[in-house]
């Protein structure tokens, strides 16, 4: 059984990771202005990643990998089957 502080150590990491999403979607919107498609893309992706790993760290779940496909096969379409 998890304690409270390994529980906390999840939420602390979701948050993290959808403040860095943020801050990566911010910063797309800003550079699809100035015409930095390439980057902008990147940094979409970044933010669906980011905010992917934080709703698994809700669900206490912590992923290095950085593949998405794979990450949505392991994690997320096992738990939600209509995905």
């Amino acid at each position: 059984m998890e304690s409270e502080q390994d529980r906390k150590k999840y939420h602390d990491y979701a948050i993290a990771f959808f403040k860095e999403a943020k801050d990566d979607f911010e910063s797309a919107r800003e550079l699809v202005e100035k015409g930095r498609y390439a980057k902008v893309v990147y940094l979409c992706q970044q933010c669906v990643e980011k905010s992917t790993k934080a709703l698994l760290e809700i669900e206490e779940l912590f992923v290095q990998e950085h593949d998405l496909s794979s990450i949505i096969r392991r994690f997320i379409q096992p738990r939600y089957k209509e995905v």
